[in-house]
């Protein structure tokens, strides 16, 4: 009975330190500041694999630099925030963030110029996996967070797509009253 008490609490403790790191999903908190749009990006570990894959001359790179210049180029390309006239917000750096805790990937701050963001494509390790899942948040008031995700299937989403829903439904609700009001007044 001891052992297997003991068998129990040991395989507890190894699932209880068993973290999730899931390969094919990348996580974005998006800030927007006076002049600056900035992404915070964390990154599981295969983003290096999806690099690989995109620029295949990095398998012979020898410095940090040249892997920092392609991936600030696979940023460009498949991570695209336009403003309200449609127009692409150009990419200012990539920069990486110290590690904290215990991190098998890597975490990244992303400054794009401009001063409000309308869309954003984001299409970042497409290329490794086909159920690629990038979750993104961003709070457009103290109170008010709104989440997106892209996947291959839905790479782009609006902003103002969660303002329009509420709009809609809240329009909806009024007729709805305004309808039940007139019921109740032409029964009485």
């Amino acid at each position: 009975m001891k052992q297997i008490c003991i068998s129990l609490l040991f395989v507890l403790l190894c699932v209880k330190g068993y973290g999730r790191h899931e390969p094919n999903e990348a996580y974005f908190i998006i800030i927007q500041k006076e002049a600056i749009v900035q992404i915070q990006a964390e990154f599981p570990w295969t983003i290096r694999k999806a690099l690989l894959n995109e620029d295949a001359s990095l398998k012979n790179a020898t410095s940090k630099e040249e892997f920092d210049k392609a991936f600030f180029n696979y940023i460009k390309k498949h991570l695209i925030l336009k403003d309200t006239s449609n127009k692409e917000l150009d990419l200012l750096s990539v920069e990486e963030l110290p590690k904290t805790g215990h991190n098998h990937g890597g975490t990244f701050l992303i400054s794009f110029s401009g001063n409000e963001f309308k869309s954003v494509k984001n299409e970042l390790m497409f290329n490794l996996y086909k159920n690629q899942q990038n979750h993104h948040e961003f709070s457009v008031s103290k109170k008010n967070k709104l989440e997106f995700s892209t996947t291959k299937i839905v790479p782009s989403f609006m902003v103002t797509e969660k303002f329009e829903i509420s709009c809609f439904w809240l329009g909806m609700g009024l007729f709805f009253l305004i309808v039940v009001f007139i019921i109740i007044k032409k029964s009485t």
